[in-house]
This record gives structure tokens, sequence and C-alpha cells, in this order.
């Protein structure tokens, strides 16, 4: 999807999570890590801009456990920048607000 943001075009792919998978999360992951590579998601839209990858899940523990196994599995080392995570309870308020793999939250 595109945002604008501050005039500015943003890119980013959207992912909603229900349940604890954490394997399942996780394959999915790597799938957008092959799209990134691709720079697929700035192709599909027409836009020469990098991209990042928002994930929403249900469960908070789930977003938790997948956020320390970015942070530490080595086929992230080049993409966990990439990945920005929310919960359900906490996008209500503020969907601008986003998690960093450190828990870190940035604004989109």
């Amino acid at each position: 999807m595109k945002l604008r943001v501050d005039n500015m075009i943003k890119i980013y792919t959207f992912e909603i999570y229900n349940g604890k998978d954490t394997k399942r999360v996780m394959q999915q992951l790597q799938k957008h890590i092959l799209s990134l590579q691709e720079g697929l998601p700035s192709i599909v839209l027409d836009e020469k801009k990098g991209s990042k990858v928002l994930l929403l899940f249900d469960s908070t523990s789930c977003m938790e456990a997948v956020m320390a196994r970015v942070k530490s599995e080595s086929i992230f080392v080049n993409f966990k920048n990439l990945f920005l995570f929310n919960d359900t309870q906490t996008i209500n308020s503020d969907f601008d607000s986003w998690c960093s793999y450190e828990n870190q939250y940035v604004k989109l």
C-alpha cells in the first residue's frame, strides 16, 4: 500500500496475524524478505522507493516472540529494520505508532 505522510509517499506491505503460531509467521517473514530483496512492492506500485512491512498481531505474546526471533536470527540481519510491529489493542488508539524489533516506537 502507498501512504502519503508529510507530503512523502511511503510504501508498506501489510499482514495481520491471528493466533499464536510463530512458526507460520516466521515462514511468512522469510517470504517478505525475498519480496524485499527483489523490490517487488516498489515495482508493483510503480514507485522508486524502498518499502517496509507492517505486521499486526492479535496476540501481544506472539508479536513479542516474533520480535525476539527477528532480532536473533541471522536471516534478518540486513532486513530487521524493515519490519514494524503492532497489536490490535494498541492500533485502535494510535495507527501511526509501530514498534521496531527492538521494541522502540516509531512513527510511520
